[in-house]
């Protein structure tokens, strides 16, 4: 008996370079489609771009290494763990020796409908990329709908500018809004210890908003100056108590 041979040809558009992907059943479900079509057509269904948390995971045709370049960036890739610019906690001392860091839950997913790369700030090779989510509101220009674990002087909200094959280039127009990273070392006791505790306080009583990396890292937002001053003055405290390490993202004034 000879070898299956499945026709991988979209039934919608005729494409013939359909890879095999899967998304979630909530997402295929909100679709329509009934069939095996390709990604370009889910995509024109649901009336935006795919993005990585709309992909089921730890599955073979997910994996990233037999799909054609835009469809891989739409599935991204496997994330990395944490980051903090003081020496013991920088990227390349923290992160994994993947090629992208992921977003797993966007702050504001609701909003975002397309993925782009930007470069880490370190120095090694091969060259990684934190994959942001945004929204965009023109061909090469997104506003940002996550907060950045290891960028600098880029945060929620900025409208920013990325080369023609979506790599962050520069910020267009800033938010307003502040970033701060803390990173939790392993020293931190298990869940519902302090590290929740602080999160806790951050986003009821400060008003931040949060994004975890991992078990160790926390990306904060701050809507304004006057919010992210009582949140630095917390994370000082907290950080002259030894329960943590943080940073600001800022890096120009």
């Amino acid at each position: 008996m000879g070898a299956l041979e499945l026709d991988l040809q979209c039934p919608r558009c005729g494409s013939p370079d359909n890879d095999l992907y899967m998304v979630t059943d909530d997402l295929w479900t909100s679709s329509g489609l009934k069939s095996y079509e390709c990604f370009r057509c889910l995509e024109e269904a649901i009336g935006r771009q795919l993005v990585p948390v709309d992909f089921k995971r730890g599955l073979p045709a997910n994996d990233g290494h037999h799909h054609g370049p835009e469809l891989r960036q739409r599935i991204g890739g496997r994330g990395s763990v944490v980051n903090e610019p003081k020496e013991s906690v920088r990227p390349e001392n923290t992160a994994d020796a993947h090629a992208y860091v992921q977003h797993v839950a966007p702050i504001w997913r609701d909003r975002m409908d397309f993925v782009l790369n930007a470069a880490l700030p370190e120095d090694c090779a091969p060259k990684r990329f934190e994959q942001l989510v945004g929204r965009q509101v023109a061909d090469t220009e997104f506003e940002l709908c996550c907060i950045p674990f290891f960028l600098y002087d880029v945060s929620l909200g900025d409208v920013v500018a990325t080369t023609g094959d979506y790599v962050l280039d520069r910020v267009v127009r800033p938010s307003g809004r502040y970033t701060f990273r803390v990173y939790f070392g392993d020293e931190v006791g298990p869940k519902e210890g302090p590290k929740d505790q602080i999160a806790a306080e951050l986003e009821l009583q400060l008003g931040a908003l949060l994004e975890w990396h991992g078990a160790k890292l926390l990306a904060v937002d701050a809507s304004d100056g006057e919010v992210a001053q009582t949140i630095a003055d917390y994370l000082q405290a907290r950080e002259g108590a030894g329960q943590l390490i943080f940073e600001t993202g800022r890096m120009q004034r």
